[in-house]
């Protein structure tokens, strides 16, 4: 059995697993071996798992059922089979030993880690090798936020602490309760895992940072990552080029002794030097801009069906408001507070006009006033802010509509984007007219601004940052008051930050519960 064969025989017999088990949602092969032609990464064979429930009895049935297929073809080439279950970077370097990373997650398992390590999870969705379901359709990442490069779970900083403490720190899943946990355990490096944690450290700091800036989930390697990684961020390019040189060679030869001298002073020079242009680029230079949707009217309480068309008519905000819209009114309140806005923007209806006027109040009344000397600004009135036209369907029902309207929502069946009868807009005119807002009022050099835009707006502008694909646009659910940053900087052009509570409500109807 040649190398291409063995391969082709280990990918087909996780795939039996997959087809076998009733309760696997999902399964990816990712990482070096699903890549390379031959038996690359083999050590370390990462295997994503997505199951509908798990407890202590699945877990093992699952680790019984790849054995019990793996280990016969292995033994034919004289490997052996490892099965590694931890969640985390933990490797093993056997001799002759094929080791399955075996990753298992339930479908709300997956959804937190991508929320929390979405370096990792948008990796993985460039594998094209899965089975039954891709990891997008569970939940996916569609872009990289610059939040995440200072809050995500194993970012840069994290790596770093490992090669500080000497420790691999990684997870594993646990029964101890009533439900799977994770609990952080550390194992002692070896000079093997120190050189390739200073260089995943330096490759995933350069790989991740272009897929931000790029808007993109494509990857460079070697001498071309480094030079469009220095091309953008130079400083100290004449000292860490050379050295992640060195690391990548050593790693391709196998060759960990001697030890490169001063290996954790070095790598955590890069990733500082990385972090003060990164705050120098997206806080220092950058300005931040406030988005959010206006506060709910009444003809936004309908859901499914039931909901109205609202668009262009102009009815005034709720006079009742739950506790949970107050609550995210503070929140929204608040959040101005920490970062005063210098101009503000909101459509020509009064729901818009209305809620800007609620954030300036709960400023006031929560004498956060003292926060701002000017207090909000009144908003410029801005009809490129202004909802969807939805032509002939405007107050209708979605029910009503698609009794009278078929063919319209025939075209959005087939992924068309018409517009609205009788003069009506089409998703495409709404992001025009959003787009050109935003390159006028967000252009680099303009003050930082409050707006109170509608729905459709909002879809249009999250989906387009985060590269989410326009037809799935409308799948985006905008919530009423919830803060949206989106950050302009200099060089690299818009980007959105979403806090997580906001994010899990925005993609709510990604997850494939």
């Amino acid at each position: 059995m040649s190398d291409r064969q063995l391969k082709t025989a280990l990918i087909d017999a996780v795939w039996r697993v997959a087809d076998r088990l009733p309760f696997v949602r999902s399964a990816t092969i990712a990482g070096s071996f699903s890549r390379g032609e031959g038996l690359e990464g083999i050590a370390d064979v990462d295997t994503i798992v997505v199951v509908d429930s798990l407890d202590r009895e699945r877990f093992a049935e699952i680790q019984e059922a790849f054995r019990a297929e793996l280990e016969p073809i292995l033994a034919e080439r004289l490997f052996a089979l490892r099965i590694n279950p931890t969640l985390g970077p933990l490797k093993f370097n056997d001799p002759r030993t094929a080791v399955l990373h075996l990753m298992i997650y339930t479908a709300e398992g997956h959804r937190d880690h991508v929320i929390q390590s979405p370096f990792t999870c948008l990796d993985w969705q460039r594998s094209p090798l899965w089975r039954k379901s891709d990891l997008r359709s569970v939940y996916p990442v569609f872009g990289l936020q610059p939040h995440h490069f200072i809050s995500a779970r194993r970012g840069a900083q994290d790596y770093l602490r490992d090669l500080r403490n000497d420790a691999v720190s990684y997870r594993e899943v646990d029964f101890r309760d009533d439900g799977p946990r994770q609990v952080v355990r550390n194992k002692q490096m070896t000079s093997r895992d120190r050189h390739e944690f200073a260089y995943h450290v330096m490759r995933f700091v350069m790989q991740n940072f272009l897929k931000l800036v790029t808007r993109t989930n494509e990857v460079q390697e070697g001498g071309e990552l480094a030079a469009a990684y220095f091309a953008r961020f130079p400083d100290g390019a004449g000292a860490f080029g050379p050295l992640f040189g060195e690391l990548m060679q050593r790693k391709q030869e196998g060759r960990f002794k001697p030890p490169v001298p001063e290996l954790f002073d070095q790598v955590s020079a890069f990733v500082t030097a990385f972090e003060a242009q990164f705050r120098d680029a997206f806080e220092r230079r950058a300005v931040r801009h406030l988005v959010f949707r206006h506060a709910p009217t009444e003809l936004n309480a309908g859901t499914g069906e039931a909901r109205i068309f609202q668009g262009r008519s102009d009815p005034i905000i709720s006079a009742t408001q739950t506790e949970e819209l107050w609550d995210s009114l503070n929140v929204l309140a608040e959040k101005v507070a920490a970062h005063p806005p210098k101009c503000a923007f909101c459509s020509e209806k009064r729901r818009a006009i209305g809620s800007v006027n609620m954030v300036r109040h709960r400023l006031i009344s929560y004498r956060l006033g003292e926060c701002l000397p000017r207090g909000v600004p009144r908003a410029s009135v801005e009809s490129r802010l202004n909802e969807m036209d939805y032509g002939a369907c405007e107050g209708l029902t979605v029910a009503r509509a698609r009794k009278i309207y078929p063919e319209l929502f025939a075209a959005w069946e087939r992924g068309e984007d018409p517009q609205f009868p009788a003069g009506g807009e089409s998703t495409a005119d709404v992001w025009e007219r959003v787009w050109d807002f935003a390159q006028e009022r967000w252009a680099p050099g303009e003050e930082s601004s409050l707006v109170c835009t509608h729905n459709v707006v909002l879809r249009c502008l999250v989906g387009h940052v985060l590269s989410v694909p326009q037809p799935q646009w409308y799948r985006l659910r905008i919530p009423h008051l919830a803060p949206i940053t989106v950050v302009s900087t200099r060089e690299f052009g818009l980007f959105v930050d979403l806090e997580e509570k906001v994010e899990r409500e925005i993609f709510a109807d990604f997850f494939a519960v």
